[in-house]
């Protein structure tokens, strides 16, 4: 993930009202339309003493960038590109959604420097997508992804879990469809149940049940695991912890947690050892587990659950862990006597 220096657009040029949104908790209160002035303060603030960041990005956040009208996108792009002139940053990213996607606007957002386009796909099953009130279908994902590529922008897909309608099985294959049109890169989020929401309606009365937190929790690491193994990176998991999302009262269910990326980190890491020790047959035995000073937390869980789990599950005598600069992911020593 690049440096990235991010402009809001708090909740412009959306005209869809999707059932689990509100863009106020999720991006903070909704930002006056960039100005020079105001760009030049954002920039300077994340840059610091520095003059350029050759790898970062200007993203432009909060809102469908290309749903905005034509002369409105390229206003904020002129703005910017003072900046990609002098390599104050590598290139520019926005956000949209995938029937926000055609020609015209791609040669646009091209002219401007824009590198990565981020594209709220939220699901690839079309039923699920129809409930959450997206109004478009799966196929406007696949399509919008395939042109964008073909002009060789950066792709990111954002999917959710737990929406009405969604299984774990369903969501596995929304994640394996993501494979198969394969963006540059991926975020996931379990669904939470936000404030004046559409779906805050049905939480309360009774027609919707969020996932539980292990429920999203096994649904992502299982996700993240098929991306990855398809060399698809992921780039973000769970939402990012706003103080308007923070506020008492503005999640009123769903599996909310500031730490959700690391939960789902250390569960990968206790499917990979579990898997190894299963092959292995090594009930009884002591077990070393050798990581790096990284991958340490990954392997211990919170709060060491991780080790208590497999001494558990697997009859182990001992469980214990030891790092080394040298090691990458993790290799386990095992004494059966």
């Amino acid at each position: 993930m690049p440096f990235i220096v991010p402009i809001f657009i708090n909740q412009q040029g959306c005209t869809h009202r999707c059932i689990f949104c509100n863009t106020r908790l999720t991006n903070g209160e909704a930002s006056p339309w960039p100005t020079a002035e105001t760009i030049s303060q954002t920039i300077h603030t994340y840059l610091g003493h520095r003059e350029k960041v050759p790898e970062g990005e200007i993203a432009i956040y909060g809102g469908n960038f290309t749903g905005l009208p034509m002369a409105r996108q390229e206003e904020i792009l002129r703005l910017l590109w003072p900046y990609m002139e002098k390599g104050v940053v590598s290139g520019l990213r926005i956000s949209t959604r995938p029937d926000e996607i055609d020609e015209e606007k791609i040669e646009l957002i091209h002219r401007y420097k824009v590198k990565t386009v981020e594209i709220g796909a939220q699901s690839l099953d079309n039923e699920i997508l129809t409930r959450a009130a997206r109004g478009h279908n799966a196929e406007a994902v696949v399509k919008a992804v395939k042109i964008l590529k073909e002009r060789g922008f950066q792709v990111v897909i954002h999917l959710m879990m737990g929406l009405p309608g969604d299984n774990r099985e369903k969501f596995l294959s929304t994640v394996r469809k993501t494979v198969e049109i394969h963006p540059h890169m991926v975020r996931i989020h379990p669904t939470l149940v936000l404030a004046d929401t559409p779906l805050a309606k049905d939480f309360k009365e009774g027609t919707y049940q969020p996932l539980s937190l292990e429920e999203a929790v096994c649904w992502a690491a299982k996700g993240v695991t098929i991306l990855r193994s398809s060399g698809i990176k992921v780039i973000r998991l769970g939402l990012q912890a706003t103080s308007s999302l923070m506020e008492p009262g503005n999640i009123l269910a769903g599996p909310f947690h500031p730490a959700f990326g690391a939960l789902v980190e250390s569960r990968i890491m206790r499917d990979e050892i579990s898997y190894i020790l299963e092959e292995k047959k090594v009930s009884g035995a002591r077990v070393t587990i050798h990581t790096s000073p990284k991958k340490e937390s990954s392997v211990r869980g919170e709060k060491s659950e991780n080790l208590r789990f497999l001494k558990e599950r697997f009859c182990l005598k001992e469980i214990k862990v030891m790092t080394a600069k040298e090691e990458k992911s993790f290799t386990l020593e095992i004494l059966t006597r």
